[in-house]
């Protein structure tokens, strides 16, 4: 009997444990960090970073942007790389244009390497009387090998409403999204062992 507890504390003490910290989430950095990235860059405010933690090490990483048409997310642009060895800690840092209605981003490993893309990718639909909004991931989210995570929404709405949905919940529910939006993009993350 002991032994069957010792083993259930066990596999449970493992199970979380695996679990535990995959994770991708707004990165958080002390003030002489912000500064000093000021310094280097003052731009640097444009981009927003994220830090992610995988179950397990990856050799692959996905980057799409999905376009919703006819209420079911289409693939717009996908992108991403292999590598050699495993990776399993890194960032990811992303800037959206609103005025230009562009998306540009770059993958980094703890340890360096990293992925980027060769110049913003245009997304269409700027026309007048539309207003364009973004929604980013601001908590923590889990992440699991295989399934795209989504990092950002970015909607344009008709008239004076503008409906922000949380990038997971509006990219898992896209009925959300009515006739009064223009047009809507979701940017997703998916790490594989291809």
């Amino acid at each position: 009997m002991r032994k069957g507890i010792t083993l259930l504390l066990a596999a449970a003490l493992l199970a979380a444990l695996q679990g535990c910290g995959a994770a991708i989430g707004p990165a958080v950095f002390t003030e002489e960090e912000s500064l000093a990235m000021e310094l280097v860059e003052p731009e640097a405010d444009d981009w927003k970073l994220l830090e992610f933690t995988l179950p397990e090490p990856a050799d692959t990483a996905y980057f799409t942007v999905w376009r919703l048409e006819d209420g079911k997310w289409q693939t717009f642009h996908r992108s991403g790389g292999s590598w050699y060895g495993g990776v399993k800690d890194g960032r990811i840092a992303y800037r959206v244009d609103l005025e230009r209605l562009t998306l540009e981003f770059s993958l980094q490993f703890d340890g360096g390497g990293g992925y980027s893309i060769e110049g913003p990718i245009e997304l269409p639909g700027l026309e007048p009387g539309v207003g364009w909004g973004v929604s980013l991931l601001a908590v923590e989210e889990e992440l699991a090998l295989d399934e795209p995570c989504a990092l950002l929404l970015i909607s344009g709405e008709r008239g004076d409403s503008r409906t922000m949905y949380d990038p997971g919940v509006g990219f898992a529910q896209p009925e959300l999204f009515g006739e009064s939006f223009a047009g809507v993009y979701a940017f997703t993350v998916e790490f594989s062992n291809d």
